[in-house]
């Protein structure tokens, strides 16, 4: 069974260690893909993927952890950089001053499972600057250390 890289959402929010200060790219390079879009389900979390416009998502992530229900509202956008599919991922905050994730993700053939990895500072500085971005994923592309933990998340049935 053949599978896609494709980019996906980083929201596993509580790894500080994966926000960047800067956007992959300042806008998106390509449109929604309808294939992301809908409910996914880890056994902590449901995220609810819409779209927002032709070109970005919005993101309703609920956690349950002991008991204890928090919601958190993301804005995201695909930024294909250095034959990466990334995704650029923010809170949307009022604040303006959240921090960026960045992901890949590898979507199951079936459409039903996908598999979310997010960029690491231990490859990737958290003070990267958009344009030296390229250079570093192409330096780092056989780092072991480019990519945190993986998440795995299941389609919900409509």
């Amino acid at each position: 069974m053949k599978r896609r890289l494709l980019l996906l959402f980083c929201f596993v929010i509580a790894l500080a260690h994966c926000d960047f200060d800067n956007p992959a790219t300042e806008k998106p390079t390509r449109d929604v893909d309808a294939r992301l879009l809908g409910k996914w389900r880890t056994k902590d979390e449901v995220l609810e993927v819409t779209k927002s416009s032709d070109t970005m998502y919005g993101v309703l992530q609920t956690t349950n952890k002991d008991g204890q229900s928090n919601t958190s509202n993301y804005r995201a956008y695909h930024s294909d950089v250095a034959g990466f599919s990334l995704l650029t991922v923010k809170a949307h905050v009022h604040a303006g001053d959240a921090p960026y994730i960045y992901a890949v993700c590898q979507l199951s053939a079936d459409g039903k499972t996908m598999t979310l990895r997010t960029v690491s500072t231990k490859a990737i500085p958290r003070g990267i600057s958009t344009d030296d971005l390229p250079l570093l994923l192409k330096k780092h592309k056989d780092d072991s250390n480019l990519f945190e933990e993986v998440a795995k998340y299941e389609r919900v049935n409509p």
